[in-house]
């Protein structure tokens, strides 16, 4: 643990996490900026990067025990930490873990609570959200699209990489999530937002999420017990920490769900920049996009083709990118508020040319 002296408040939670002799290192002032895409952030005044389940559900305990704001960070991305830093404990999520558990033909491989994958994990009835948007002929040399493509369900902890993740499976012959590829964070935050990748989306991967309460009180929810939508699922509506999650993958051909993923990051190079949080405004709604005759609901597109912004509106070390509208760049010198100067201006622009009230996409953490 760093030699800074530990303020008075955090006293007792400092105590208890040492006394709970959990293995990970504690630090004090840790800089927040090196953890997020956008490279901004003050200081934490208690930082820990928690690397097992267990440490997560004790430094959570602990931190409501102890009535000491914690926050849980994941990939850095879509989150905006403030210049002035978080006061309070950031548990940076670790937990890295993944194992092949069973197939559609009901082979478990290990003994789990579920009942047989194949009776109990039906598809998802078309209409309900999006599950029944996968599509098979992707990954099999059938060209029909009703191909029933044999079925690989994982349990993958929640601080993983989801790029990694789409990596190593594809060297195994699992596909499915190629269309996903580029797109920084890990799977905690993928099914927060339920992340989407071209027309799918991460809810039609997830089987059950499980997650636990402020209390300590672990649930576990199936697909349709999640209010997945457009980048929101029912996490948005409680304080539960995300631990792990059952997803569903298929065997597949992996040289041709290659290919498809090389050429999705070969155009997500043209079109999106790399040091930035991703998108930092929702779609606009059907009824301003009516109202104003646009002729597409993302905002990159009102910024580039109707306010003609590309690459202007520089800030200190942020402006808006030359690649993409709804994408804010920094140059490694950039503040919180450089971002938040640069979204306002695009905020204020819209609302007075086109009476659009623009939502924000990004998250804000901690003080401005």
């Amino acid at each position: 643990m760093s030699d800074i002296n530990v303020s008075l408040s955090y006293t007792s939670l400092v105590s208890a996490i040492q006394k709970a002799r959990i293995s990970e290192e504690l630090l004090l002032g840790e800089p927040l900026g090196k953890y997020t895409t956008w490279r901004v952030g003050g200081l934490a005044d208690l930082f820990i990067e928690a690397k097992s389940i267990d440490s997560i559900q004790k430094l959570v305990a602990l931190a409501v025990e102890h009535s000491v704001p914690h926050f849980v960070l994941g990939g850095g991305s879509n989150v905006l930490i403030g210049d002035k830093g978080f006061r309070g404990l950031v548990i940076k999520n670790g937990y890295c873990e993944k194992s092949i558990i069973g197939d559609s033909a009901g082979n478990d491989n290990e003994q789990i609570e579920y009942q047989a994958l194949h009776g109990r994990w039906q598809d998802h009835v078309t209409g309900v959200f999006r599950h029944t948007a996968v599509h098979f002929h992707y990954y099999s040399d059938e060209t029909d699209p009703n191909f029933n493509a044999e079925q690989i369900f994982l349990r993958v902890s929640s601080g993983y990489s989801m790029a990694s993740l789409i990596r190593e499976m594809l060297d195994m012959g699992i596909t499915g999530m190629e269309k996903f590829a580029r797109i920084p964070g890990t799977l905690g935050g993928w099914i927060y937002n339920n992340t989407h990748g071209h027309t799918q989306f991460m809810g039609d991967f997830i089987m059950e999420v499980r997650s636990m309460t402020l209390d300590g009180k672990i649930i576990i929810r199936q697909w349709n017990e999640l209010d997945f939508g457009y980048d929101q699922s029912i996490f948005h509506q409680n304080n539960e920490v995300i631990l792990d999650s059952t997803i569903r993958m298929f065997k597949g051909n992996a040289q041709v769900a290659r290919k498809i993923s090389i050429e999705v990051m070969k155009n997500k190079l043209l079109r999106q920049p790399s040091n930035s949080g991703g998108c930092v405004f929702h779609n606009v709604t059907a009824e301003e996009k009516e109202q104003n005759q646009f002729e597409s609901d993302a905002v990159g597109y009102i910024v580039d083709k109707k306010l003609g912004w590309l690459g202007t509106n520089k800030v200190g070390g942020a402006w808006i990118s030359s690649k993409h509208g709804n994408f804010i760049e920094t140059d490694g010198t950039a503040t919180a508020q450089d971002i938040l100067s640069v979204m306002d201006a695009i905020r204020k622009e819209c609302k007075s040319r086109f009476n659009v009230e623009l939502r924000e996409e990004i998250f804000r953490v901690g003080e401005f």
